[in-house]
C-alpha cells in the first residue's frame, strides 16, 4: 500500500509540480521515516524513488536546505554500511548517492 502512494506521489509531482513544491519537507521526511522503519524492501525502494524525484524535479539550490545533502549522503552511506539490504534498495541508494553527488559536489 505505501509503495503505490509513493508511486502516486510520483505521478502527482510530474503533473502538478508548483503545487508539490509547498510541501517537499513533509514528502521528504515522510520518505526517510518509511525508509529507516520499514522493513519491506519494495516499500524502501519506492521511497528512494520519491526523493530522486524530487531532487531531478526542483531547482537544486532552491530544494538545498529541504534536502540538506550532507546530513542525507551520511544517512544513505550508513544504511549501506550497516543494514542488509535487498539488491533493488542498494540500486536505488547508489543511485540517489550518485545524484547527490552530481547535484551537490561542494556538499558531499
Amino acid at each position: 500500500m505505501k509503495k503505490r502512494i509513493y508511486e502516486l506521489i510520483i505521478d502527482y509531482m510530474k503533473l502538478r509540480r508548483q503545487e508539490v513544491s509547498n510541501y517537499l519537507k513533509q514528502i521528504k521526511d515522510s520518505c526517510m521515516l518509511s525508509f529507516i522503519g520499514d522493513p519491506n524492501s519494495l516499500v524502501k525502494e519506492a521511497a528512494l524513488q520519491v526523493l530522486v524525484k524530487v531532487i531531478e524535479s526542483f531547482n537544486k539550490k532552491e530544494i538545498e536546505v529541504i534536502v540538506k545533502p550532507e546530513e542525507l549522503m551520511i544517512k544513505l552511506l550508513d544504511e549501506l554500511k550497516l543494514r542488509q539490504n535487498s539488491g533493488s534498495v542498494k540500486g536505488a541508494l547508489w543511485m540517489l548517492i550518485g545524484l547527490l553527488h552530481a547535484s551537490y559536489p561542494h556538499a558531499v
